[in-house]
């Protein structure tokens, strides 16, 4: 029989046992959710990006100020807005206590009703009166999906045979958190509101200026970070989506407030839809609405309409973006505008 050496025995158990304490407070102190990926874009700063087919539906962040601790958007469903606010509480070592709306679409404000009472609520005139228009009819629109989520369920099935469940997901769990929110949803309005079109969130930590912009609608919402070189946009810019113009104030405006971020220039900017990205991102945003108002030019001028225009393809370089189905309502805003 091997005769066991107890002193290195010992050592090595005393270090195995440390390796896993290490382990497991390590899967502890990082925060997880399987509505979203944390990304930290500098100390004290996080994206929360949307995973497709779970409730967050919309990106969101966390900004450490040294003092108060911001969300950004609160997404589409109180699941997740409780999910932010514990990874928020686990990564700071404090609770949110503000939470701004980038603009009043559902996706970016249902989530709200999670969050603490006494959290400071930050948009604009603008957003809550989208907030309550929405809330009139949510629902009348939860009981109309909920009669057709068996189909949406069915596109994510086939979408799944056919290789990794994609977009076909993100519009499953969209609809059936709309279905769910909808049902008995309460708006949490803005308690405190930007004036004059600019607000500054300051602490120990940071600085935020939060800017409004009109262009995704007619309020939208940006948080600044300049000493970080980060922006949280909202969905002014969505990273290889087609992005919703049906409630834009018009592609003018929308093309202004794109130059007005391009114009910030940071290393990063986190979309509403989308990955984090750089500059480019604002690029091609603008380039999408351009290449729209040319086309739909080009239609009227040779007398053509805007069904024909609607149903044809994307052009080929946003053949793979995903929202594929907002190209036909893009068309739409920009020919009601032309005339």
């Amino acid at each position: 029989m091997q005769r066991v050496n107890r002193s290195r025995s010992a050592t090595w158990v005393a270090v195995l046992g440390t390796a896993l304490w290490a382990m497991t407070f390590a899967a502890e102190a990082e925060p997880s959710s399987p509505h979203f990926q944390l990304e930290q874009l500098a100390e004290g700063v996080w994206a929360a990006i949307a995973t497709p087919g779970e409730y967050a539906i919309c990106n969101m962040g966390i900004i450490d100020l040294g003092a108060d601790v911001v969300l950004f958007d609160a997404g589409q469903s109180p699941e997740a807005a409780t999910d932010l606010a514990a990874a928020a509480q686990r990564l700071t070592g404090r609770a949110p206590t503000i939470l701004v709306y980038s603009h009043g679409h559902n996706d970016h404000v249902r989530g709200a009703t999670a969050l603490a009472p006494d959290t400071v609520v930050i948009g604009t005139a603008g957003i809550r009166d989208d907030m309550i228009e929405d809330e009139k009819s949510a629902a009348e629109d939860a009981a109309d999906i909920g009669t057709k989520l068996w189909l949406y369920r069915q596109y994510e099935a086939w979408d799944a045979r056919a290789g990794p469940a994609g977009e076909a997901r993100f519009w499953r769990a969209y609809m059936q958190a709309v279905a769910e929110t909808g049902r008995k949803y309460k708006a949490r309005l803005p308690t405190r509101f930007i004036e004059g079109g600019t607000m500054v969130l300051s602490g120990p930590r940071r600085k935020v200026v939060l800017d409004e912009l009109s262009g995704h609608t007619k309020s939208d919402v940006v948080a600044l970070l300049h000493e970080d070189h980060v922006v949280f946009a909202g969905d002014l810019p969505f990273v290889r989506h087609h992005p919703f113009l049906g409630d834009s104030p018009g592609s003018a405006k929308m093309l202004h407030a794109l130059d007005a971020l391009r114009a910030e220039a940071p290393a990063r900017y986190v979309p509403g839809h989308g990955a984090v990205a750089g500059v480019e991102a604002i690029e091609s945003m603008s380039e999408y609405v351009s290449t729209l108002r040319g086309l739909v030019a080009e239609t009227k001028r040779r007398g053509l309409t805007e069904d024909w225009l609607a149903g044809r393809s994307p052009p080929p370089q946003y053949s793979s973006w995903w929202f594929g189905r907002f190209f036909p309502s893009n068309i739409k805003a920009i020919f009601d505008e032309a005339n």
